[in-house]
């Protein structure tokens, strides 16, 4: 059985989209990691170390690679796992490590307990949370444009 948000994006037509067709892809990455946490099943990594990490980020907002800078040293078991399932950028896969925690980190965000302002995606604000890459940001991440994470004040 296809879940609601399955169908929504199966049946969306790319006008609603930029000329890329990965926006929609990124959607429905989206949709498919909320579904799972939706549906009850373990994500790979605790809520709780999302969390964790966000809170010894030092900057009240932060990219995905910040927080893997974080994530790493807290949790290096984890990491290594990550990336012998995802990999990194470079090993030839569109879905890669810093792709899956940047998706925990925007479906976090949009939770009533979370410590993230919700993040704004892209069909609902465009460029609003995602700012032009470095030059060495994008040799590690390989995309021009990253999401931006901010911190709730109170947290």
């Amino acid at each position: 059985m296809l879940s609601p948000c399955h169908i929504l994006r199966k049946n969306a037509k790319y006008s609603g989209y930029t000329d890329r067709p990965t926006d929609l892809l990124d959607d429905l990455i989206v949709c498919v990691l909320r579904g799972v946490v939706e549906m009850g099943s373990r994500p790979l990594i605790e809520e709780k170390k999302i969390e964790d990490t966000i809170r010894n980020v030092p900057k009240s907002s932060f990219t995905v690679l910040e927080f893997i800078d974080v994530f790493k040293r807290m949790y290096p078991r984890e990491w290594e796992m990550l990336v012998g399932r995802f990999g990194v950028f470079g090993s030839k896969r569109r879905y890669t490590v810093s792709t899956y925690l940047s998706n925990r980190l925007d479906v976090y965000s949009h939770k009533p307990h979370s410590i993230l302002v919700p993040f704004t995606r892209w069909s609902e604000g465009g460029f609003k949370d995602r700012r032009r890459t470095t030059k060495e940001e994008k040799k590690v991440f390989g995309s021009h444009w990253i999401s931006v994470f901010r911190k709730k004040k109170d947290s």
